[in-house]
């Protein structure tokens, strides 16, 4: 059985891994953290190498994020001002939030990465308030680089 499985992970581990954890970020109800923490296993176990793991990992994350930034980013503003009013918010208040995304939001993408739930949803804001994708791309390196490498060494400390 164990032999099986290692054949399976050894010829398509990184396929399988860059699908699941894109099909998480996306948002399909999988355990991307829970994704990542076995994969350090299999990091630590000599299963997969490290640098092609956690570059497959980032890409897939990146990836994801980007679509869901995109995504969101193609209805109009318009819209956001139109159904704002069922949601109670002012006009005043969604020019205040953008101008606060504007001067904060790469800091809060990265940080919301290790928010599980936030991770999707701020990239779907991102988009629907049409943060500058520079900014966006900035902050999503950032908190990628550091969330994929904190569940990683995670799992290999587990070994």
């Amino acid at each position: 059985m164990e032999e099986t499985a290692y054949a399976l992970i050894k010829e398509q581990g990184y396929t399988l891994l860059f699908v699941t954890v894109l099909a998480g970020v996306i948002g399909f109800p999988l355990p991307d953290e829970g994704l990542l923490i076995f994969a350090g296993t299999l990091v630590a176990k000599g299963w997969l190498d490290p640098l092609p793991t956690c570059l497959c990992c980032v890409a897939a994350v990146a990836l994801g994020s980007t679509f869901n930034y995109w995504l969101a980013s193609r209805p109009r503003r318009r819209w956001l001002f139109r159904c704002s009013r069922k949601w109670g918010l002012s006009k005043k208040r969604i020019r205040t939030t953008l101008m606060l995304m504007d001067r904060y939001g790469g800091c809060a993408i990265a940080f919301c990465y290790f928010i599980p739930g936030a991770r999707m949803a701020m990239s779907y804001l991102a988009g629907l308030i049409r943060l500058r994708i520079r900014t966006f791309a900035v902050g999503s390196v950032f908190g990628i680089f550091a969330w994929v490498g904190f569940y990683l060494w995670l799992g290999w400390m587990l070994v």
